[in-house]
């Protein structure tokens, strides 16, 4: 097994652990083809990227950019802003959770030689069937050296 797995591995794991009453959405790639119940208060983990940065003969390193998406419902109520805002809130606290996380390096795998902090998109309005949702999405480049 390459290193990119034990690292996207990592990654499985740690959101997980990191955030065990969320639901892990099974297709972060196009969140309005998930079922609801991934939705409702979900992470997902996608591959955004590669980068690389060949150092010398059969040594290399890549930078993987890593996408962490978080969605929640959105209970709408027409003139109540406060379900926006309590929503948007908790988004920007799990986002903030696991940047904080994955940015200490007392968390970081041995597979991982560095990690660094990528841009986080707005919150983002998706409507699935009937509900609504808000989700964000962050990117954490994560570089891993193999040797071939």
């Amino acid at each position: 097994m390459s290193k990119i797995s034990t690292a996207i591995d990592y990654y499985v794991s740690q959101m997980a652990t990191l955030f065990p009453n969320k639901t892990r959405v099974p297709n972060p790639y196009s969140l309005p083809d998930n079922n609801s119940l991934f939705l409702r208060d979900g992470y997902g983990i996608k591959v955004e990227g590669v980068a690389l940065d060949r150092q010398d003969y059969k040594h290399f390193s890549e930078a993987y950019d890593i996408g962490l998406i978080f969605c929640r419902e959105l209970l709408r109520v027409d003139s109540n802003y406060t379900n926006f805002d309590t929503a948007v809130k908790n988004l920007m606290e799990d986002h903030f959770t696991a940047r904080e996380f994955f940015y200490d390096t007392d968390n970081m795998n041995s597979t991982i030689d560095r990690i660094q902090l990528g841009g986080t998109g707005p919150v983002s309005f998706l409507l699935a069937g009937n509900a609504h949702y808000l989700f964000i999405e962050t990117s954490i480049s994560t570089t891993i050296r193999e040797v071939f």
